[in-house]
């Protein structure tokens, strides 16, 4: 009696595996595959392989060693990596700007277009990379101003006078005495 049960669970067991292998459930596109040896990868069944099988176009790669940079297979390389386009960089030294891998620098490591810059020094005006000035920098087009003192009126840096400075086209004015009326700056009666 004892083998018969141990027969019978043998082969519910091999059963079980076996319908585990069934193809007729998973449909890829157009086909059916077995999920456990097989997988699919855009409408197209490919071999698993690797220990975590993923899918890079229709292409299958292991993510415990490689990647799938901008649809191509890369291996992974340093502690942190990433993409960069269809390159591999490690975020812990580099960073992608603008499609361009760039070492990190800086306290602050940010990105300018294509070249990378400290924050705490610099700043991206325009695309253009200008050391801070001031005790409020900020960006007029390609240049950098202190707030503090000045405005930046139709890309122009101009100096802030007045209780309460406004910009007219590229002039400064104080709205407290005057206006701005179809670009010109008059005074309020």
């Amino acid at each position: 009696m004892r083998a018969i049960m141990k027969m019978s669970l043998i082969l519910c067991s091999v059963l079980a595996f076996c319908q585990g292998f069934s193809s007729s459930n998973h449909h890829c596109g157009t086909h059916t595959y077995n999920p456990r040896v097989e997988m699919c990868c855009n409408s197209t069944v490919v071999r698993k392989s690797g220990i975590v099988p993923s899918c890079c176009g229709t292409a299958v790669y292991d993510q415990e060693f490689h990647m799938c940079c901008g649809g191509k297979i890369v291996r992974k390389s340093g502690i942190f990596p990433s993409c960069c386009g269809t390159a591999v960089y490690d975020q812990k030294f580099s960073m992608c700007c603008g499609g361009k891998i760039v070492g990190k620098s800086g306290i602050f490591p940010s990105c300018c277009g294509t070249a990378g810059y400290d924050q705490k020094f610099s700043m991206c005006c325009g695309g253009k990379i200008v050391g801070k000035s001031g005790i409020f920098p900020s960006c007029c087009g390609t240049a950098v101003y202190d707030q503090e003192f000045s405005m930046c009126c139709g890309g122009e840096i101009v100096g802030k006078s007045g209780i309460f400075p406004r910009c007219c086209g590229t002039a400064v004015y104080d709205q407290e005495f005057s206006m701005c009326c179809g670009g010109k700056i008059v005074r309020k009666s």
